[in-house]
């Protein structure tokens, strides 16, 4: 990079949130799928104007800062959608990221400095409080949550299809799912199997929504809940099992936390059961946009969920499957949007 491409990539970095929010204004008020409508002749900024309802000035600075920053692209007085813009209105992991960073992250962010400091979630204060996340999830404000529930199943729904498969190759009767959060991966199972039961642990919260939701779908007489906290140090597990699932877990947790998880999940296997992790690594992203979303997602773990946490690496999470006792049995990559499932058994 030349130093004026530095400079101006600086300028970037510094006018980054009013670009974020000049964005966001442009899709709010309807201004970026109009342009998008107008296709390759485009449409001015009179034009606009008149059909919003909103000023010619309100529209001209929003357009001019969408231009500079790649979003609409100019020909005489026509506007038109750039790549960029199209991706902002039209990609689902594009809005799932946008939309989790504007009412989730955004208030919160301006504590990173004291979380990272601290090693505490300072900007939870900006969601009401709370030690983590996870114990007020669904008592955020609705919007909050929704955006929040949107990101974190648009990337682990894309991948339960194909994990699901592998569990069931062990034939499994009972699945202990740790970390189970509405019960999205309990249906995709009960769905699969007509016998296998389903044993969710959870925040309370979490398994009320969960239980209720499954039982609308006649799945309360294959379905226990078992409240936990996966940070307390005196955690306990139930068991057997066949198998223990444990998706978007670890990242969840710190190093210590992290490998007390893995111990009672491997006490609370049944002989032969396996223990399956689904996680998003950021070594093994297909796409550098992967590993960057999940490189600032870290930091969403430091201000908002604990302040300990993060997004891993595989060989993090494989020295923690040998600290505590397992064997790696398989790793397949590329599910969903970059997610890895490591399958493991215990060492014997």
């Amino acid at each position: 990079m030349s130093a004026l491409d530095a400079r101006m990539a600086a300028q970037r970095l510094a006018f980054g949130p009013v670009v974020f929010f000049a964005t966001n204004a442009l899709l709010e008020l309807g201004l970026l799928k109009r342009i998008w409508e107008a296709g390759e002749s485009g449409i001015s900024s009179a034009e606009l104007a008149s059909f919003s309802h909103i000023s010619e000035y309100g529209v001209s600075v929003l357009c001019e800062s969408a231009l500079s920053a790649g979003i609409l692209e100019r020909e005489g007085l026509a506007l038109r959608c750039s790549k960029l813009g199209h991706f902002l209105l039209h990609d689902p992991m594009t809005r799932a990221n946008f939309e989790f960073v504007r009412d989730v992250c955004y208030t919160a962010l301006p504590a990173l400095t004291d979380s990272i400091r601290d090693g505490k979630p300072h900007g939870l204060a900006a969601l009401g409080g709370g030690s983590t996340i996870y114990e007020t999830l669904l008592a955020l404000p609705a919007g909050t949550r929704n955006s929040w529930l949107r990101f974190d199943h648009f990337y682990s729904d894309a991948a339960f299809g194909a994990a699901v498969t592998k569990v069931f190759a062990h034939e499994p009767r009972t699945i202990l799912d740790v970390g189970a959060n509405t019960g999205r991966f309990a249906r995709i199972c009960l769905e699969h199997d007509a016998e296998v039961e389903l044993w969710l642990v959870d925040h309370a919260p979490q398994l009320e929504h969960a239980k209720s939701s499954l039982a609308e779908l006649g799945f309360a007489a294959r379905v226990q809940t078992f409240t936990r906290d996966l940070l307390d140090p005196e955690l306990q597990l139930p068991g057997p099992v066949n198998i223990v699932w444990l998706s978007q877990v670890l990242d969840c947790l710190p190093p210590a936390n992290a490998c007390s998880v893995l111990t009672k999940a491997r006490e609370a296997l049944a002989p032969g059961g396996r223990l399956f992790v689904l996680e998003p690594c950021t070594d093994l992203q297909p796409h550098p946009a992967g590993a960057f979303c999940l490189n600032q997602t870290s930091l969403y773990f430091a201000c908002l969920a604990n302040g300990t946490s993060r997004m891993y690496d595989s060989g993090t999470l494989q020295s923690w499957f040998a600290q505590t006792g397992f064997v790696l049995v398989a790793r397949h990559d590329g599910l969903g949007y970059g997610h890895s499932l490591f399958e493991c058994a215990r060492a014997e």
